[in-house]
């Protein structure tokens, strides 16, 4: 089912509020605990949930609106964000229904791979650039990390995603 525009409005920008108050609270939260070099990718985790629960002509500009939201809080290039956010998008959506989320388990699983997916794609565009393989190397493992954390809490984050996207009918039927 497809959702039209006036049906995404308020719950995207309630999204983005949400987004900005995580990415506060964990670059926050990172930094106290001393980690100069980690950073849990919410972000992600959202472009995850989107392209799971909504089928929409608007989905790319959705995904860039979350990335240029998301580049007020890091260095990270949004436009490399936003291409690979599409393109992956876009796989995720054609497999929407094989993907289980309903499972803690199962969740973590799919958003971990999600996840290190992406990572695969924008390190390989920053390794043709530079051609730093022990780079590459590194920020993997790193990327390992967060992804797992982003992961451990993808399971909750996605049923507050589910409370602000759909009414209490919708999310018995499944979202959408």
């Amino acid at each position: 089912m497809k959702i039209p525009l006036n049906k995404i409005i308020r719950p995207f920008f309630i999204t983005l509020i949400f987004l900005v108050m995580l990415e506060i609270l964990s670059s926050s939260l990172v930094s106290i605990l001393g980690f100069s070099r980690f950073h849990v990718p919410l972000n992600l985790v959202i472009l995850f949930y989107l392209a799971i629960r909504l089928e929409t002509p608007f989905m790319a500009f959705l995904i860039f609106l979350v990335q240029y939201t998301h580049s007020f809080f890091t260095i990270e290039n949004w436009a490399v964000g936003t291409f690979i956010g599409i393109l992956i998008c876009r796989v995720v959506s054609k497999f929407r229904d094989l993907i289980q989320i309903s499972n803690y388990a199962l969740t973590v699983l799919v958003v971990q791979i999600f996840l290190m997916s992406w990572h695969l794609i924008y390190s390989s565009f920053f390794y043709f650039q530079t051609g730093g393989k022990t780079i590459f190397f590194e920020r993997f493992i790193i990327a390992f990390f967060e992804g797992l954390m982003a992961s451990l809490i993808s399971y909750h984050l996605f049923s507050l995603l589910d409370k602000i996207w759909f009414s209490g009918k919708e999310r018995e039927l499944g979202g959408v």
